[in-house]
């Protein structure tokens, strides 16, 4: 984007202005579920995410790089080579309703999340390793956590966020452009323009932003 200002004066090399800005590139999402008509409404409503949807028998952890995995309901033998959502398995054991009692506003898929009287309607308690970090708790403990493993980062459900009741709560849609966020900063960039005198202009920008 270039900004040249019509200005008679006679030095003309402070009347430009020039910066270059990467091309919008949408996040690439491979969903696996036996119901995709369940994931539409929330990954088809922005140009940002780019899903494709697939029957979990036609499953394969390879894939183009930068994407993120959505698998709902089975846990794969071999974990994808990227970025990873699990959805608990439906048969597992402990399951029961649950109320999000506490987010982790200090990590970024909590950001702007205030409810503590979320009503999950089946969750099961999630176990969390050393690398692990919880996202939201219920009063019978976690269950939504993160991790990285290498450059990858995985996100693990202990309930079905797409479960009845829970689709058209607002905290669900915040909860997801906070995860593509957390993937990709790229996706939602955040621009602030102040007039200057001549010189050189620093600007903050989100973590991991490709340089």
């Amino acid at each position: 984007i270039e900004v040249t200002l019509a200005s008679p004066d006679d030095y003309r090399d402070d009347n430009r202005a020039a910066i270059e800005l990467p091309g919008l590139r949408p996040l690439p999402v491979e969903v696996y579920s036996d119901r995709p008509a369940a994931w539409e409404p929330l990954l088809t409503a922005s140009r940002f995410l780019a899903p494709q949807f697939r029957q979990p028998a036609q499953y394969t952890p390879a894939g183009a790089p930068g994407r993120l995995v959505i698998l709902d309901g089975f846990a794969p033998a071999v974990a994808p080579d990227a970025d990873s959502m699990w959805i608990a398995l439906p048969g597992a054991a402990g399951r029961q309703p649950a109320r999000i009692r506490r987010w982790n506003t200090t990590h970024p898929l909590a950001a702007g999340l205030r409810d503590k009287d979320l009503r999950v309607p089946s969750a099961v308690r999630l176990a969390v390793g050393a690398s692990d970090q919880v996202v939201a708790e219920s009063e019978q403990g976690p269950i939504l956590t993160v991790s990285s493993e290498g450059a990858r980062k995985k996100i693990l459900f202990g309930f079905h966020p797409l479960a009845e009741g829970l689709e058209n709560h607002l905290a669900i849609p915040l909860l997801f452009a906070n995860l593509a966020r957390w993937v990709s900063p790229d996706l939602f960039r955040l621009a602030e323009v102040t007039a200057a005198t001549p010189g050189l202009v620093e600007l903050e920008v989100a973590e991991g932003t490709r340089r």
